[in-house]
């Protein structure tokens, strides 16, 4: 079983939390992991997150630039808010710099069609590049 390291909080008893940003401690943990860490098969396994492959994520920690800067959750349900933009042919929506919209039912486009040209809406990406209401 592997566990992700992404975040320190003390060093050789020295609380660098308080002395560093997070992108400084992601850095330092990348080279500190291999080098403190020794996997026992059966036992857990600690690896740098950027060692995962296909990491199952329920959500993030998010930090800001700040020296010290307290972290917090953010919920990753699959989703985003795009920018739509209708197209020239009916019922086609195009997500801005990003593909298009998917529009397979009736109902849909109706709602679509009552927002305008331009909106905003929350959508989930396909496997094909295109994008569906949720």
């Amino acid at each position: 079983m592997e566990y992700a390291v992404s975040d320190i909080w003390v060093y050789n008893s020295n609380c660098v939390f308080a002395c560093s940003n997070f992108k400084q401690r992601y850095e330092w943990l990348k080279e500190w992991v291999p080098m403190f860490t020794f996997h026992v098969p059966g036992t857990i396994k600690l690896v740098h997150k950027s060692e995962l492959v296909n990491p199952q994520t329920r959500g993030y920690e998010v930090y800001g630039p700040d020296i010290g800067s307290k972290g917090y959750y953010v919920d990753d349900d699959g989703t985003r808010l795009v920018q739509v933009k209708k197209m020239a042919l009916p019922d086609c929506y195009e997500v801005e710099g990003d593909g298009y919209l998917r529009v397979p039912t009736l109902k849909l486009s109706e709602e679509l069609r009552k927002l305008g040209d331009s909106f905003k809406l929350r959508c989930v990406r396909e496997e094909d590049g295109s994008w569906s209401k949720v």
